[in-house]
């Protein structure tokens, strides 16, 4: 993979590298199986929502991390 250089800051590197090693490490090694069972995989969901990518750019006050739009796009 080539480095992209689109002028991340480093929390946002820090939270683009935990959501690859989420994805990598509890998405990728089940996603097949997902796929055959044709089941929503709510566990995932519930995995993402304590890791804290659900909701990222809600106000702070109402529970999310007031990140920038563009954060859950990269």
């Amino acid at each position: 993979m080539i480095p992209m250089d689109i002028g991340l800051s480093q929390d946002e590197i820090a939270l683009q590298q935990r959501a690859r090693a989420f994805s990598q490490g509890v998405v990728r090694p089940r996603a097949a199986q997902i796929d055959r069972d044709e089941q929503y995989p709510w566990d995932i969901v519930k995995g993402l929502a304590e890791a804290g990518f659900l909701g990222m750019t809600m106000p702070k006050a109402l529970g999310g991390q007031d990140a920038r739009s563009s954060t859950p796009c990269w």
